[in-house]
């Protein structure tokens, strides 16, 4: 999982909490939302049906979230991301029901991956992302908030907050922030579940690999940027 989220990994945030309404999405056949962050040849991100996914930047982690969430019994996975070839990836080899690039109006991307609606949605991108998540959600969905990779390079100049803001209110909506640092007592939980599924085949982390410490910077930006898929890693010595 990501140092700052969690979300489908835990029993309190991704477990009691997540996996009872991933399970309950799953039940429903709905979607459930998570978007994620960026990589280069498949650079993903998305929503989850019964979620949406989304995987760009910060989406480096989500199609993992996606994997686990589909562990966790979601029905529906719907993912975004930031080119045709990730949201290919996405569907054919990470086991998500749809995928579209998030290049467009993001609104009606969603709409017409999750015609239904969402009850689950895990955002780290913040933006245009939430706002179009916020009016995707069925009534008493819920949105776990871990980052907002869309105001990341400008911080400054952040994205206009979702225009849509008050349907949490009228949509009866629970919308929580969630850092991995408020969860530390359920790592061996993590860990129990995880495990098994990684020894099994069922959960294969993808990775891109740079050598060399001198390419750490550049291995960076790169990461920024969406030039990995999967977690980047500088490998050092032999």
């Amino acid at each position: 999982m990501s140092p700052g989220c969690s979300a489908a990994s835990r029993a309190r945030t991704g477990g009691s909490r997540w996996a009872a309404a991933l399970r309950k999405a799953a039940i429903r056949s709905v979607p459930v939302t998570v978007p994620a962050g960026p990589a280069p040849a498949p650079r993903t991100s998305g929503p989850i049906t019964a979620s949406p996914v989304r995987l760009g930047r910060g989406r480096r982690r989500r199609h993992r979230r996606g994997r686990i969430a589909r562990l966790l019994g979601a029905g529906r996975i719907v993912g975004s991301t930031g080119s045709a070839a990730k949201a290919a990836h996405l569907t054919e080899h990470l086991g998500f029901d749809a995928a579209f690039d998030h290049d467009g109006p993001i609104a009606d991307r969603l709409r017409e991956a999750a015609p239904d609606g969402l009850h689950v949605y895990l955002d780290n991108v913040g933006g245009a992302h939430l706002e179009g998540a916020i009016g995707a959600m069925r009534d008493h969905g819920r949105i776990a908030w871990c980052g907002a990779v869309a105001q990341y390079d400008d911080a400054k100049n952040p994205p206009a907050a979702p225009r849509n803001l008050y349907d949490v209110v009228g949509k009866s909506l629970r919308l929580e922030g969630s850092l991995v640092r408020n969860h530390l007592d359920a790592r061996p939980e993590l860990y129990d579940f995880l495990v098994p599924h990684l020894r099994s085949g069922a959960l294969v982390p993808d990775e891109t690999v740079v050598d060399g410490f001198d390419r750490v910077v550049d291995a960076f930006l790169g990461m920024l940027r969406g030039a990995n898929t999967g977690k980047m890693i500088v490998r050092i010595g032999d």
